[in-house]
């Protein structure tokens, strides 16, 4: 299979998690049927490994410049979202709201670095972008571990990672497991985990499509399924198995490629991939503007199904807007700043 193949079916996939999340952070406080939807992060780890697989690089030389394409995937677009939230602090500020003791100046160069998952209060900013550091730190590992093409070190950087999850979940018990899951060793164990399942999926996927489990979407649809009322059971305790209760769905979806390639929603899907990334960094701040001036309004929506629902509707277009001018204008450049020093051109990956 060609390593340069678009996977349009997965952009699809990629785009209905990203909205599955919007949904999560506008609505789960009054509908906790909802909660499980924060699984799609652990969706995006392993559909990230599936598509980076066979780009990262294969010999030394290379490191630098697949490095500089992962970082200005990540920090232009979360750079300007934090920028906003930042303004929209000072705004508070001056208005003499009450903030938490961890918004500040230390905690804000933290989350401009993406270190979330190392330094706990730079959560605060915006919180979904744990998992982009998450990731950072797990390409980081990645590199070094690929470069020796070790089928079996590849495994057990899965096992590691799964481990990570372990000892983040017995540590953290007792504690706010909403938070332990965005930081520390389970936030990097679901990253490390994930993206090298995903790696192994891409790898393996021709003979993946014989197995009954992966090749077919129905069970596949079904173990993603499970593992939604397992992780709306157990809470954050089931991301020890979120990596691989996802991946039967990735492969299968990815196995209907060309069937939506060769559909009428190819254009659909491939815009949804583009804009996915964007959606989930600008969707918490765009929230907080918009249930901010709803409240204004007399609407709250922490109270009232119908008033988080507006939330809701009002949210996606704002965020598609948001995600579309930081692309023109601020991603775009910085793109074409370094294709002119001679770079290669920025590979889009998932987030």
């Amino acid at each position: 299979m060609s390593k340069n193949i678009r996977f349009v079916s997965l952009d699809l996939l990629r785009g209905i998690a990203a909205l599955a999340i919007v949904v999560f952070h506008a609505m789960h406080r009054l509908a906790p049927v909802l909660d499980p939807l924060s699984i799609c992060v652990d969706l995006f780890f392993v559909l990230s490994g599936f598509v980076l697989a066979p780009i990262f690089p294969n010999q030394k030389v290379a490191v630098k410049a697949f490095m500089l394409k992962r970082a200005l995937r990540f920090w232009p677009m979360a750079v300007t979202a934090l920028l906003v939230k930042l303004v929209l602090v000072l705004q508070q500020t001056l208005a003499g709201n009450a903030l938490s003791d961890q918004i500040n100046a230390v905690s804000f160069i933290g989350a401009l670095l993406l270190l979330q998952i190392i330094y706990e209060p730079s959560l605060t900013w915006i919180v979904p972008l744990w998992s982009l550091s998450a990731e950072w730190f797990s390409n980081l590992i990645a590199v070094p571990i690929l470069l020796r093409k070790s089928r079996s070190l590849e495994f057990s950087m899965v096992f590691i990672g799964l481990i990570l999850i372990g000892l983040g979940i017995y540590l953290n018990a007792g504690t706010n497991n909403d938070v332990a899951s965005h930081f520390g060793l389970q936030a990097l164990g679901r990253a490390l985990a994930g993206l090298f399942i995903g790696i192994l999926l891409r790898k393996n996927l021709e003979k993946l499509s014989k197995v009954k489990l992966f090749n077919n979407l129905i069970v596949a649809s079904g173990a993603f399924f499970a593992l939604y009322v397992l992780t709306y059971i157990f809470k954050t305790s089931a991301s020890f198995l979120a990596a691989l209760f996802v991946s039967p769905l990735i492969v299968a979806i990815a196995l209907k490629n060309d069937e939506v390639i060769n559909s009428k929603f190819n254009r659909f899907a491939k815009q949804s991939g583009n804009l996915s990334f964007g959606i989930y960094v600008w969707h918490v701040v765009i929230i907080n503007i918009i249930a901010r001036t709803l409240l204004i309004l007399g609407l709250d929506t922490k109270s009232s199904l119908q008033n988080a629902s507006l939330l809701l509707v009002l949210t996606i277009p704002i965020t598609i807007l948001a995600t579309l001018a930081t692309q023109r204008f601020v991603e775009k450049p910085i793109h074409r700043y370094f294709a002119g020093r001679g770079q290669n051109k920025v590979a889009s990956a998932s987030p």
